[in-house]
């Protein structure tokens, strides 16, 4: 697989820069066919350039699943949550976590968080917030 680089922020800002001179340097009456080509060029361009940052994103999000990072889930696991099942659970489960680790993690009692998953108690803003990041899945993918 080809290694990308991404453009840094600096270096587009330089092509822009580079490319707005260049309009400016031209001669007032310029061809307009000039023009029309710097402009579609820089269109050409900007559109690689977002393609480029979509396939980069596409990449981080592909090694994160294979890394077990962030909210991927497996099949499985998904339709237990489509079934019914605590999100909570589904998510520690799957980080390999037990329920007292979990609450040690956030600074909660097991009783407390065992009582969220079953859906006897709602969570705190704040305990689910820490449970989110512990986990390692956004806030609303817990609840």
């Amino acid at each position: 697989m080809k290694k990308f680089t991404p453009l840094t922020a600096e270096e587009i800002l330089a092509i822009e820069d580079r490319a707005r001179g260049d309009l400016a340097a031209r001669r007032k009456n310029a061809d307009a066919r000039d023009t029309l080509r710097l402009i579609t060029t820089l269109r050409s361009t900007e559109k690689r350039l977002r393609e480029e940052l979509g396939d980069m994103d596409d990449r981080r999000a592909v090694d994160a699943a294979a890394a077990g990072r962030g909210t991927f889930l497996p099949a499985d696991r998904v339709r237990r949550i489509l079934d019914g099942a605590s999100p909570l659970r589904v998510y520690r489960e799957h980080r390999g976590l037990t329920l007292q680790a979990l609450a040690d993690r956030i600074g909660v009692g097991k009783s407390y968080l065992s009582q969220i998953e079953t859906g006897r108690k709602n969570g705190s803003l704040k305990v689910m917030c820490a449970c989110a990041a512990a986990l390692d899945v956004d806030l609303d993918d817990l609840v």
